[in-house]
């Protein structure tokens, strides 16, 4: 009997590692939901892509001073347009590079 468990646990672990990845990979606290015939990630009334590398922080200003945004904001006027000095993250190499990897996110004028 010991056995047979024994081989159950084992068929399930195996499954269960062998499973393949869900095929929306996204950022930490944010949610894959089905949206139409695929998937879109999303947190609170906020919708992102599916793998897509999170993006660096964004450090916005507020009057000279910096404001850290939480984690996958991409730019200072998704949360309030008209709170912080300029509409873009401060540049970093960082964001250069995601932005080159995701042109489709920057803001544009």
């Amino acid at each position: 009997m010991k056995l047979v468990i024994a081989f159950m646990v084992s068929m399930i672990a195996v499954a269960l590692a062998t499973s393949p990845p869900h095929p929306c990979q996204c950022w930490p606290d944010w949610t894959p939901v089905q949206d139409g015939d695929g998937h879109i990630c999303e947190k609170g009334d906020k919708r992102f892509q599916c793998n897509v590398d999170v993006p660096p922080t964004c450090i916005c200003k507020e009057n000279g001073k910096d404001v850290v945004l939480p984690s996958g904001e991409i730019n200072c006027v998704q949360i309030d347009h008209t709170k912080y000095d300029k509409r873009d993250c401060e540049t970093t190499p960082e964001w250069e590079a995601w932005f080159s990897k995701y042109p489709n996110y920057r803001l544009y004028d």
